[in-house]
C-alpha cells in the first residue's frame, strides 16, 4: 500500500508528503505504464478541473481579456476574471 509506505518514509525524511508520494509513483510507474495525468500531484491541472467542473465558464470567458486585447490598451497590469456571482 503506497500511503502505509509514504508514511513510514515520512518518519525518516524530513519531506513533504505529497513529494514523498509523488517520488514513490515515479519509482512504481518505473516499471508500468505511466498514465497522461496525475490530478493528486498537478496541483494546477486539478485547480483547472475544479474550475472547469464549479463555475461558469462562459462568464468567466466573457470577462477575461486576451493577451492581445491586453497589449492593445496599453494596461500592464495583468487582468484578473472575477467569478460570476
Amino acid at each position: 500500500d503506497v500511503a502505509a509506505f509514504v508514511q513510514k518514509l515520512e518518519k525518516d525524511y524530513p519531506v513533504e508528503r505529497r513529494v514523498l508520494k509523488r517520488l514513490v509513483m515515479q519509482e512504481y510507474y518505473r516499471t508500468r505504464v505511466t498514465p497522461l495525468y496525475d490530478l493528486e500531484y498537478d496541483i494546477q491541472l486539478k485547480a483547472a478541473v475544479d474550475i472547469l467542473l464549479e463555475e461558469d465558464v462562459r462568464e468567466l470567458l466573457k470577462a477575461t481579456n486576451t493577451v492581445q486585447e491586453i497589449q492593445q490598451s496599453g494596461d500592464n497590469t495583468m487582468a484578473v476574471a472575477e467569478p460570476a456571482e
